[in-house]
């Protein structure tokens, strides 16, 4: 993320789709959450759950059939690729697949 024009400590909000997170699986980033509910909509099944530090529902989508018992604790996987980092004025930070400090400035 180019984050070089925010101040430390400045406020950003991190989104991640629904359907871009996976339970239980082998990736890196993993966010512990609490089961609120579930909701089955046909070809998939949405969670609804608590993650520490977020007022709102963190909200998954994930294939298929899935229950759990409220209150349950799970791990969700993210890829890394899977978030969207936005300043406060709602602008998103560029996102580059080669690290800026390492990139070349060809003209």
């Amino acid at each position: 993320m180019d984050a070089g024009h925010l101040k430390p400590g400045a406020s950003v909000t991190v989104r991640i789709r629904p359907d871009e997170v996976a339970i239980n699986d082998n990736e890196v980033n993993r966010l512990p959450v609490t089961l609120r509910h579930t909701e089955q909509t046909g070809d998939a099944t949405v969670l609804y759950a608590d993650l520490e530090g977020v007022t709102d529902a963190f909200v998954v989508r994930c294939p298929g059939s899935f229950s759990a018992e409220r209150g349950a604790r799970l791990l969700l996987a993210v890829s890394k690729t899977a978030c969207h980092v936005f300043d406060s004025e709602g602008q998103a930070l560029f996102r580059s697949l080669v690290p800026i400090a390492t990139q070349s400035t060809k003209n």
